[in-house]
């Protein structure tokens, strides 16, 4: 009897220490995911940022020669 509960508490501690693991890598996916779609998003905003920089250097000295 005692063989018998200590095989199954042991079966019940791998379980648990089983599903603890899958909730951590599925954590860890979805973190991954967010911060992949957050450099994604930073990385589209610096690029229109710079994009409208060039944009208005260009035009500032397009207007500059037209005016002069």
């Amino acid at each position: 009897m005692r063989l018998y509960r200590r095989e199954k508490t042991d079966f019940l501690f791998e379980e648990a220490a089983l599903k603890s693991q899958r909730l951590r890598n599925f954590k860890n996916e979805a973190l991954n995911q967010e911060t992949t779609k957050f450099s994604e998003f930073c990385f589209q905003t610096t690029s229109l940022a710079t994009n409208l920089i060039t944009l208005f250097l260009i035009s500032r000295v397009f207007f500059f020669n037209i005016g002069n």
